[in-house]
Formats: structure tokens, C-alpha cells, sequence
């Protein structure tokens, strides 16, 4: 800064002058000095006349001139009324402050700040600073845009929304009747997949039962040997009886008594013969009933069809001195398949007797009572046979698990039975060990029917 001072003496009136002075080069070598003279004045006034910054000259020491129109007069814009306030850039700018006097260059929120270079010790920064009617002019100006981009947006989402909503209800019915077709196929698909699984256990299972009824045949026809042997021997001695009998003509066929006496002692034989060809025939039936392959839904009580099982393997047990105990206490009838319950019967008065015979029980013994439940009838099956061990009792309903030998045991008896109770009769079939042996317990319900598919 310059008071103009040429040729050795200062000009009057005192006129400020900003010298900028550059040198011009010719050839590398420096010819020229390019002098630049801004008056002060003209400058604070062409900075004054801004109306959208206050205008702020700071010093090193943060003291600082400040263009600010009058209040009275808007044109008024000199520095030099404010020369005097000896306030500081930190009243002005509490949180910038430092920021401002530190930095070359600093840029606030409704500031900007700059170094102008003078001298290297006199260097001041310009602070413009945007004034409060400008900033306020800006913020109703953001409003009304922000106001006009609302209500253009509202009154362009208002037919958008419908359509958005038209073409989501679309999408979504869509998606309905997609997924209602899927739904339905796959349906379809694990019905038919159901219907071929049960189909296939179903088929599976019948093999089984045969399988398993198969092994029983074998051990029936012995039985049935076995009872045949006592009418067929009955039958054989009252015919060798009557041909000893006529050969020895023991019989005085000349007088009427003699012939009174050969028809009675005839009539009584053939009575006999007749007595024992009944029980032959009987047997036969018990068994061509047992393995009929149709299946008849019968109202019983429970104690019949044990009675007709116990019948069957009668001799069997009489002959291994098999003491049966029953205590039939159910009054209530129930429905079930006769010759599949007999089949369950049979296999644990079976599985009894080898029981028994394999570890050679004395006082062997099987106890059955059958007593009434809610909702139906309980059937016991208990032996003394040592029971079976506890390894192994929660595997005895699994098909082909025998704690017999490979010889004498298929593993499917047990099985079968569960499959029959369980499925066929929608029971309950379990076992438990006791004291001294193993107790089967059966619940049967009253009716079946409401369990059928």
C-alpha cells in the first residue's frame, strides 16, 4: 500500500495507492518494470457496492473493517465509519475464527475466506460473508422449490400410485393363480407319490403277512398231525375191534338177541368213528378258517377269538404241560378281523411255548385276562419264561429281529402282529418284562370305522 509517492514527495490530498509491479523480459533479460496503480478508494468502493456479501478486511491480529450498508441509508457502504469499533473477527465468527486466521483459504457455511497478498508482514484476508436477507432469500427460494417439487411430485404420484397399484394387483393375481396351479400340481404330485408309497407298503406288507403265515403253516400242519393222532388211533382201534370181533363171529347172528346185541355194539362204533371223524373234520375247518384270505370285520368279544386260538395249539400246549390261566373279566364287545387277531394270539402263545421249551421253564405257565377300558378292551399275555433281555426288548416288533436261531425264527411274527394291531385295528401293542417273565399288553377299541380311511 502507497501514498503515491512520486519523485521524492507525497501528493495532497492523501490518495492510497495499490502498486502491483511485475518486470518484462527481452532475450532472457530484464528490460521493463510493468507498474499497476489501483486507487484504494475506487477499490473499497467497488467492493462496497456488492449486495449479496458483507465485506470484511482482517489483519493479522484479527482487528478487521467492515463494509455494512446504513441502516437508514442502503447505499451507504463506507468503510471508514467502522474504523473505530476496535472489534475482532472472533466476535463476528466464534466457531470459525481460528479457521479463518490460520488457513489461506477457508470456506464456512455462509463465509468464504481469502489471503490477498501485500507485503510479507502487512498481508490482511477478505471475508465475504453472504448477507442475512440474501441468505433468507435463498432459503424461501429452496422452499418454494422444495414446496413446488412436492406438489409436482404429489400430483404426478397420485396416477402413478394408481398405476403402480393397478399393475401390483395384477402381479399379484397373477402370483395367485401361479401359485394356486403350482399348489394344485404339486398336490397332484404328492398324492400320486402318497398313493404309489402306500401302495407299495401295502404290497410289502401283504407279502410279509404271507411270508409270516407261511411260517405258521408249517408249525400248524405238525399241529394238526399232532391232533389228528389221538381220532385217527381212536378211529383205528374200534374198526380193528369190530373185524376181531366178526373174524371170532362172536356174534350169534341165528337168534334175534344175538342179532339185537351185534346191531347195538355196531350203532356204538360207528357212533364213535363218526365222533372222531367230527373232531378231524373240525380241526380242518378251525385252520382252513384261519388261513381264509378274505377279511371280515366281526363284532366279538375278545375272549372268542383267543378261545379259538387256544383250541388250536390245545394239544400242543397239553403235551409241553403248558398251564393256561385265563380270567376273561371284558363285558364289552368290540369290533375286529377274528382270524388277524387269532394270528396275533397264536404268535405270542408260540413265541411262549419255544420260549419255554428253549430254556427249560418248570411250572410253566401262561396267564391271559382280559379286562374293560375307556373307550374299549385290554387284552394281558403273560408267561414265566425269564422274559427277554432289556439290550434288545425295544427291537422285538422290528421285522426279521428273531431271538430265535436262523433255523427256528423268521422275525416277522412280532412284527406282524404290530402291524395288525397298530394298522389293521388301530390299537396299541406293547411289551414289558416282569418279575419272572415277559407280559404283552393289547388294547383293542371299540369300533374300527372311524379310524378307516
Amino acid at each position: 500500500m502507497d501514498l503515491k509517492k512520486e519523485f521524492g514527495k507525497i501528493e495532497k490530498p492523501y490518495k492510497p495507492i495499490v502498486r502491483i509491479i511485475t518486470p518484462i523480459y527481452q532475450n532472457g533479460t530484464k528490460k521493463y518494470l510493468l507498474i499497476l496503480s489501483v486507487s484504494i478508494e475506487d477499490l473499497l468502493t467497488q467492493l462496497s457496492k456488492t449486495i449479496l456479501y458483507n465485506i470484511y478486511l482482517i489483519d493479522k491480529d484479527g482487528e478487521f473493517i467492515l463494509h455494512k450498508p446504513n441502516a437508514t441509508d442502503p447505499h451507504d457502504s463506507s468503510f471508514s465509519k467502522y474504523l473505530n469499533l476496535n472489534n475482532t473477527i472472533k466476535d463476528h465468527f466464534p466457531n470459525d475464527y481460528k479457521n479463518i486466521l490460520q488457513n489461506n483459504e477457508y470456506r464456512g457455511k455462509t463465509f468464504y475466506s481469502k489471503e490477498i497478498y501485500l507485503k510479507s508482514s502487512d498481508n490482511i484476508k477478505m471475508v465475504l460473508e453472504l448477507k442475512q436477507n440474501v441468505l433468507d432469500a435463498k432459503v424461501k427460494t429452496l422452499q418454494e422449490i422444495i414446496f413446488t417439487a412436492l406438489v409436482i411430485a404429489l400430483v404426478l404420484l397420485i396416477p402413478f400410485s394408481f398405476f403402480l397399484a393397478y399393475r401390483f394387483e395384477v402381479i399379484r393375481l397373477r402370483l395367485e393363480r401361479e401359485l394356486k396351479q403350482f399348489n394344485e400340481q404339486l398336490k397332484k404330485e404328492v398324492k400320486k407319490e402318497v398313493k404309489k408309497e402306500v401302495e407299495k407298503n401295502r404290497e410289502k406288507e401283504k407279502k410279509m403277512l404271507i411270508q409270516s403265515r407261511m411260517a405258521q403253516m408249517g408249525e400248524m400242519i405238525s399241529m394238526i398231525a399232532h391232533q389228528w393222532r389221538q381220532p385217527l388211533s381212536s378211529i383205528s382201534s374200534a374198526a380193528t375191534t369190530m373185524t376181531i370181533k366178526i373174524d371170532l363171529e362172536d356174534f350169534d347172528f341165528d337168534t334175534k338177541e344175538g342179532q339185537e346185541i351185534y346191531n347195538k355194539y355196531m350203532y356204538k362204533k360207528i357212533r364213535q368213528i363218526l365222533h372222531y371223524v367230527q373232531n378231524l373234520t373240525s380241526t380242518i375247518d378251525d385252520f382252513r378258517n384261519f388261513y381264509k384270505p378274505n377279511k371280515e370285520l366281526k363284532t366279538l368279544f375278545l375272549k372268542d377269538p383267543m378261545e379259538k386260538s387256544l383250541y388250536i395249539i390245545k394239544n400242543s400246549l397239553e403235551s409241553n404241560n403248558i398251564n393256561v390261566v385265563k380270567n376273561y373279566n371284558a363285558t364289552k364287545s368290540i369290533e375286529l378281523y377274528d382270524t388277524e387277531i387269532m394270528q396275533v394270539f397264536l404268535n405270542i402263545l408260540k413265541n411262549a411255548q419255544d420260549n419255554f421249551k428253549d430254556r427249560e421253564i418248570r411250572n410253566k405257565q401262561i396267564q391271559i385276562e382280559t379286562v374293560d377300558v375307556v373307550d374299549g378292551v385290554k387284552i394281558l399275555i403273560c408267561d414265566n419264561g425269564g422274559g427277554i433281555k432289556d439290550d434288545i426288548i425295544d427291537k422285538i416288533f422290528n421285522p426279521y429281529f428273531s431271538t430265535k436261531d436262523e433255523k427256528n425264527g423268521t422275525g416277522l411274527g412280532l412284527y406282524m402282529s404290530k402291524i395288525i394291531i397298530h394298522e389293521h385295528h388301530k390299537g396299541e401293542l406293547n411289551a414289558r418284562n416282569t418279575s419272572d417273565g415277559i407280559c404283552f399288553e393289547i388294547i383293542l377299541n371299540l369300533t374300527i370305522k372311524q379310524f378307516k380311511d
